[in-house]
C-alpha cells in the first residue's frame, strides 16, 4: 500500500470508530517526510515518516494518526509558549493518549507514553506536575 493509501484507510477507519475524532481528520494536511523517525505535527500540517507507519499495523496507524490530530486539535503546539519542548510534549502525549485509549479501541504504537493518574487534566496542570518532579 502507498502513502496516500494508508492515509485514506485510516482516516475512514477512525471516522467509522468515532465520527468526532474522523471530523477533524477533514482538517489537517498530511505530508511524508524522512526527517523524522515517527510522526509529528507543527500545528498545522502533520508529518509521517513512511517506514515507520508502514511498519504499524492498522489498529496502530489509527491510533498515531489519530494521536497527531489531537495535538492539533487541542492547540497543544500553540499552548507550549516558552514552556520546555521536551517536557510539555511528554505532557501532550499523556493526554492525548489518554483520549485515545479512553474513547476508541484502537491500539497504541509500542513505546507510546501512557501514564495513569492524570486522567482528565490538563497538559498546562501535567507539565508542571513533570517539571517540578524533575526539579526534586
Amino acid at each position: 500500500m502507498n502513502f496516500s493509501e494508508i492515509i485514506s484507510k485510516t482516516k475512514l477507519q477512525v471516522r467509522r470508530e468515532c465520527q468526532f475524532f474522523g471530523a477533524l481528520m477533514l482538517f489537517a494536511s498530511i505530508k511524508e517526510s524522512t526527517k523524522l523517525d515517527t510522526a509529528a505535527t507543527d500545528g498545522r500540517d502533520i508529518f509521517f515518516n513512511k517506514k515507520f507507519l508502514e511498519s504499524l499495523t492498522s489498529s496502530e496507524q489509527n491510533a498515531l494518526m489519530l494521536h497527531e490530530v489531537l495535538h492539533m486539535a487541542l492547540l497543544h503546539v500553540q499552548r507550549r509558549q516558552s514552556r520546555d519542548p521536551y517536557i510539555w510534549n511528554i505532557a501532550a502525549d499523556i493526554v492525548v493518549n489518554d483520549l485515545i485509549i479512553r474513547n476508541t479501541s484502537f491500539d497504541l504504537p509500542s513505546g507510546a507514553i501512557l501514564i495513569r493518574g492524570y486522567e482528565d487534566m490538563y497538559v498546562e496542570e501535567i507539565y508542571e506536575t513533570l517539571l517540578s518532579s524533575k526539579n526534586k
